[in-house]
């Protein structure tokens, strides 16, 4: 009986040890940082300021002749 039970723990410590090692090779997978697509900028980033444009927001939108008309 006892040949069974240390059969069965070495089993389970062979199982556990291949559950582990593919633990950390998926969490390696995970975190290891892929290039960026090609074409994407990676180049310094301007200012929001100088981003965004001017102040406003560019052209005004034209007006389409609705509201109030005086008489």
């Amino acid at each position: 009986m006892s040949g069974t039970s240390g059969k069965n723990i070495a089993i389970l410590l062979l199982v556990g040890l291949v559950l582990i090692g593919v633990a950390l090779f998926l969490c390696r997978q995970a975190q290891r940082e892929e290039p960026p697509p090609p074409g994407y900028y990676t180049g310094y980033m301007l200012p929001k300021s100088q981003r965004m444009g001017p102040p406003g927001g560019g052209t005004p939108a034209p007006s389409t002749g609705g509201g109030q008309v005086t008489r």
